[in-house]
């Protein structure tokens, strides 16, 4: 080979090197997230309860990717505090996506409740995706997520998304979008296919939430039921209460006026004496009557103020059990 051929085959070369070079630099810099994901997600083991929780979702291989390259971990109440600090004394919080890229889901024991983390770990592993998101991807898709929101003009869902206008300003579509992934059925076509992406069947998720809040709703309309009544029947109870007491007293009356008139014999007759007498017997009797129903109404009320306070006993206990803040035990005492 000549020189001349030499060099140009060496120069060809060192074009085609840079060529690939650069290629490969570029495809790399506009998958960084991805090989970035790739890459921690072959050294990240999962836990038992992790892996459980992701076969049950049903993620894509993506909506996996992406869940697993942010090391999600079930924690309990003392950890996760640590992790997932509330910004609400009042609002507890369930799990978190933080900015170091983690996702951490409180563990929860009770029984009725199945299915809350799972919904959980989906719910943080859509703003993990979100923030995978191009500036136009999330520009794109607020449109159809600020419909939806207003679609559904929910009292619940805007007082839920005023606490996250307070405590993470900036983030409203954000949340919108994990919500609505995680617990909205119907979305619309465009957001269907854009979750599509992430789960290969979102009913799952959608039946979940639907499960343990509808353990709190059951509660929660039984609650409102019994207070209706309560609120009825203290009515009905005040009312009867105040008809038999001016009815009482009227007797009261009557009564010592009879018995003082045929005390001192100021009957004009015997028959005037057991008639007026009839009358008044006749008024103790329906009184007596009144008096067993009213009774019957405040045992009624009583019964139901019980029911009421255990139903509220029970929706307490369940809110306790999704808040990571737990009663402290007492320091030790020492003997005197």
């Amino acid at each position: 080979m000549s020189l001349k051929s030499s060099n140009k085959f060496a120069l060809t070369v060192y074009l085609a090197s840079g060529i690939a070079v650069l290629l490969l630099s570029v495809f790399v810099f506009l998958n960084r997230q991805l090989i970035s994901d790739t890459v921690v997600t072959l050294f990240y083991q999962p836990s038992v309860s992790i892996q459980a929780v992701e076969s049950r979702v049903d993620f894509t291989g993506d909506g996996t990717r992406i869940f697993y390259a942010t090391q999600p971990e079930v924690l309990n109440a003392q950890d996760f505090n640590e992790r997932c600090p509330r910004q609400e004394v009042k609002n507890p919080i369930l799990g978190c996506y933080v900015t170091d890229d983690r996702i951490y889901i409180y563990s929860i024991t009770n029984q009725e409740l199945q299915g809350i983390e799972e919904v959980t770990a989906a719910h943080e592993m859509l703003h993990a995706a979100w923030m995978r998101l191009s500036v136009s991807e999330r520009e794109a898709l607020q449109p159809s997520l600020h419909r939806l929101y207003e679609s559904i003009a929910d009292g619940a869902l805007k007082e839920r998304m005023d606490y996250y206008e307070r405590t993470q300003p900036g983030e409203f579509y954000n949340e919108l979008h994990s919500i609505f992934g995680t617990e909205v059925e119907d979305v619309g076509t465009e957001l269907e296919a854009h979750y599509a992406r992430y789960f290969e069947d979102r009913t799952a998720v959608i039946d979940y939430f639907s499960q343990y809040s509808s353990v709190f709703q059951a509660l929660r309309d039984k609650a409102d039921s019994l207070y209706g009544q309560m609120e009825t029947l203290s009515e009905q109870i005040t009312s009867e209460r105040n008809d038999y007491e001016e009815e009482l007293t009227a007797l009261s009356a009557d009564t010592n006026s009879f018995n003082a008139r045929a005390n001192r014999g100021a009957f004009t007759s015997e028959q005037a004496f057991y008639n007026e007498r009839a009358t008044l017997v006749q008024r103790s009797q329906i009184l007596e009557e009144d008096r067993a129903t009213l009774n019957a109404d405040i045992n009624t009320f009583n019964k139901l103020r019980a029911q009421y306070i255990d139903v509220a006993a029970e929706l307490e206990q369940l809110d306790k059990s999704l808040d990571s803040f737990q009663v402290l035990d007492s320091p030790p005492t020492l003997k005197q």
